[in-house]
């Protein structure tokens, strides 16, 4: 597949067009068959997308913003991965949803599953410290840190994860060239050294607070494993956890990085409750037992 082929630049704008429209209307969106060709023509599109009817009239217009992005992501490195990829991962192929694209700046050999660590953009002093000690226990044994590149727990994860020699998957929700927030902007160099930056669009879609939650369920679907460090009543990570349970991924929260009223919060039988010191342990378990469902991990 070369750069300038035209099936890839295709799926590649569908993808960029499903997330604008998730950011209008929510994710609406029949997801694409596993089996899809190799070749993917641009008028089969149209039987992949639910609402093609609200998306046609603009298909056109996003091919070419789509390529013109596209070139400038190859020129500085970036890979992308077609659904219809061997080297797109195949446990995010099966979610609800799955991506039509990667875009991959880094190293392809860390796009694996791992553990996800993420949480609360003002985490508390303890979910802090287990951000912290946590990453760098799951660096120490080799299992890549998937984390979401937002300010906070995310950008703990990844910094002490890096620093501590291990593989870290940052999961972005707008093109892997941008640096959202501007705060993390070392975290994310220190990622792309240490293994990679992935996302689903190119710089031709505007990020959005929506586009954070579109980007949860990448997260999720990557990992074998979510751990929640800190977490608030309400926000982003109460929708990571949800991703995670549709997706049947096993889910831990640290006991003391929980606001009180969470556990009332969050009425499903999402996540596990977890103290301190057994996060280690139940990483390791987990990570040897990946068809360990939600209700049957603890």
């Amino acid at each position: 597949m070369t750069e300038a082929d035209p099936a890839l630049v295709a799926l590649a704008a569908a993808s960029d067009l499903q997330a604008s429209a998730w950011e209008r209307w929510g994710p609406t969106l029949t997801p694409p068959l596993t089996t899809l060709p190799a070749a993917l023509p641009p008028e089969a599109l149209a039987g992949m997308i639910h609402d093609w009817g609200k998306l046609q009239p603009e298909w056109q217009k996003q091919v070419e913003r789509t390529r013109e992005a596209l070139e400038r992501m190859w020129s500085q490195g970036v890979v992308s991965i077609p659904i219809t990829d061997p080297r797109y991962p195949p446990q995010l192929r099966s979610i609800e949803l799955p991506p039509l694209v990667l875009h991959v700046q880094g190293s392809l050999r860390h796009l694996s599953t791992g553990v996800a660590i993420v949480g609360s953009r003002e985490p508390s002093e303890r979910g802090q410290a287990i951000a912290r000690s946590f990453s760098e226990k799951l660096a120490h044994l080799g299992i890549p840190i998937i984390t979401g590149m937002a300010r906070g727990t995310d950008q703990l994860a990844a910094r002490h994860g890096a620093k501590a020699g291990g593989v870290v998957v940052g999961v972005v929700p707008g093109s892997p060239l941008d640096t959202i927030p501007l705060l993390c902007s070392d975290e994310y160099a220190m990622v792309r050294a240490s293994g990679c930056i992935v996302s689903e669009t190119t710089q031709a879609v505007e990020v959005t607070p929506r586009s954070f939650l579109r980007r949860n369920r990448i997260i999720s679907g990557l990992a074998r494993l979510l751990v929640v460090a800190a977490t608030r009543t309400s926000g982003g990570t109460i929708n990571q956890l949800e991703w995670a349970w549709r997706q049947q991924r096993p889910s831990i929260v640290f006991d003391r990085g929980a606001e009180p009223g969470f556990q009332q919060k969050v009425k499903k039988p999402a996540y596990h409750f977890v103290p301190e010191h057994r996060l280690v342990p139940l990483a390791e378990d987990l990570w040897t037992a990946p068809r360990m469902s939600p209700q049957t991990a603890l």
